[in-house]
């Protein structure tokens, strides 16, 4: 049985002539822009750089960060564990070398389906949900859908691979903010904020060093890289801050009720020494 969904859509999917066809008319459209654009938009799909720029976001709102953190780990399982199953080959180990654009390294397996694409809608579905204003709504969605199409103009995924990824992403939101609101209805306590707080801001931070030594075989394009240390850097200039402030009211709040300890209110209001 696994080994039938691991050959089946191979022979479906990639090959397809609809999928393949669609696929060239594509790639061979995106490259009338610049292909530094197309980097720079396929490294924001990376789950890296979404954490990143989660921290940027939502690193002062641990509700949402959870949402982030829960929905991340779910889409993670979901396409990795397709991955596995079905096995897909990509565009360059299916197409001659020579018919279609390919930016970056030459990735051979596993496109079925895109977790760039699942990632990107993912972040776009959450602040979705988070801000209310239309003219933000739509802009992220459309760069989700850039984002999303990027894997095809840099020739490494087919395009039924982005709209099952994004269609993953998307509804892992909609189950993780289900999950967050029966596990949520409770008012958490001020202490319980304040170390959802430092525990985002710490999770973030580390994402952010993670993201200076992220490789994506990109690094040639100077956009890209530029963007990427960028984002590093306001995400641990973010995550400094918070932990900064919540650090300093924790030694203020003991420090207070370590002075308080050597005085003892009596009913009358009178304060005498130990």
């Amino acid at each position: 049985m696994a080994l039938t969904l691991r050959v089946m859509p191979v022979s479906f999917f990639c090959g397809s002539y609809i999928n393949q066809a669609v696929f060239l008319e594509l790639n061979h459209l995106s490259q009338s822009v610049a292909p530094s654009i197309w980097v720079l938009l396929s490294n924001a799909g990376d789950g890296f750089f979404a954490m990143a720029l989660a921290t940027v976001l939502f690193a002062a709102h641990p509700e949402r960060m959870k949402l982030v953190v829960v929905s991340g780990i779910m889409a993670l399982l979901i396409v990795h564990i397709m991955k596995y199953l079905f096995d897909v080959s990509r565009p360059p180990a299916v197409l001659a070398a020579d018919v279609f654009h390919i930016i970056g390294p030459a990735y051979k397996r596993g496109s079925f389906p895109s977790g760039h694409a699942a990632t990107a809608f993912l972040m776009a579905g959450i602040v979705w949900h988070c801000c209310r204003a239309t003219p933000i709504r739509a802009t992220v969605m459309l760069l989700a859908a850039l984002s999303a199409f990027s894997r095809v103009a840099v020739g490494v995924h087919w395009p039924f691979d982005v709209l099952v990824g994004a269609g993953l992403g998307l509804l892992c939101v909609g189950a993780s903010i289900r999950m967050c609101k029966l596990t949520g209805e409770r008012r958490p306590s001020d202490r319980s904020n304040h170390l959802s707080a430092v525990l985002c801001a710490s999770l973030g931070g580390c994402f952010s060093v993670a993201l200076f030594f992220r490789k994506t075989g990109m690094e040639t394009y100077f956009l890209g890289g530029l963007c990427q240390y960028l984002l590093a850097l306001c995400g641990l200039f973010v995550c400094f801050g918070i932990l900064r402030k919540k650090l300093a009211l924790a030694w203020a709040s003991w420090h207070f009720s370590f002075c308080l300890k050597g005085l003892k209110i009596r009913p009358f209001g009178k304060r005498t020494k130990l």
